[in-house]
């Protein structure tokens, strides 16, 4: 993984000894999919051992949460790193803004000075100060205020575990675009723009249709807003308590 490699070697060998206490130790283990399950059986953890729940959201928290007065075209919220995918996001609303040269872009995250430098480069070299605003880390009042204001979010990402800013971005009631993730499909199914992963120029095509369509987009939007109430923080929960009491 692209990052600090001292930070990288300790962090892999601490993993590797939460996984041995795991392994030996606990009576049962809670992943968040069936990948990180096979994973751990092909590592040796004992399967009847293993059981799948999900990440949560506050459904209330959503439903409550103001739209902000400025709106824009598309939305990005996550850490600025390489592998979140944002040399794929400059140069996605670089192909949005050839078709639609007013777009707006907001981009939310922290990040280091070396990704930060790397994204105003980007946005100089491509031409995209007016199409972009990055916003830096906000709390999520105000994240979220904006997220529900946009019209589609954009998740290149290319590592993720669940997709809590998918997500997020649902119950804001966006249609979203992403890669084609394998846990994705587990675990949104066809409520997103899946993309063959890398393909950037079919990913930004996805995006202009969306910006073009208003009633396909909030059609999309109000029936992904149902359909992420499967996930409340209540029902994670109860199922929760249902695996731990399972004898």
């Amino acid at each position: 993984r692209p990052g600090n490699k001292i930070a990288g070697f300790f962090g892999y060998y601490l993993q590797k000894f939460s996984f041995w206490l795991a392994r030996k130790k606990a009576d049962k283990i809670i992943v968040l999919n069936n990948i990180v399950k096979d994973d751990l059986v092909h590592m040796g953890f004992s399967e009847s051992k293993i059981f799948i729940s999900s990440n949560g959201i506050d459904i209330n928290h959503f439903e409550n949460t103001e739209k902000a007065e400025l709106i824009y075209d598309g939305v990005f919220l996550a850490r600025l790193s390489y592998s979140k995918g944002i040399k794929d996001l400059m140069e996605i609303w670089k192909n949005v803004c050839r078709e639609f040269p007013k777009a707006k872009l907001a981009v939310i995250g922290g990040g280091s000075k070396e990704t930060k430098n790397f994204l105003l480069k980007k946005i100089n070299d491509f031409n995209l100060k007016k199409n972009i605003d990055l916003l830096g880390f906000l709390e999520n009042e105000k994240a979220h205020s904006i997220l529900k204001s946009g019209k589609v979010f954009l998740f290149p990402s290319h590592e993720e575990g669940w997709g809590i800013a998918i997500a997020e971005a649902i119950a804001c009631g966006l249609p979203v675009v992403s890669w084609n993730l394998p846990v994705y499909g587990e675990v949104f199914g066809i409520r997103t723009m899946q993309v063959e992963e890398n393909d950037v120029n079919l990913f930004s095509s996805k995006v202009l249709e969306l910006l073009k369509n208003d009633v396909m987009r909030k059609k999309i939007g109000e029936d992904g807003k149902e359909f992420i109430k499967k996930y409340s923080w209540d029902n994670v929960a109860k199922k929760e308590l249902e695996i731990i009491f399972q004898k």
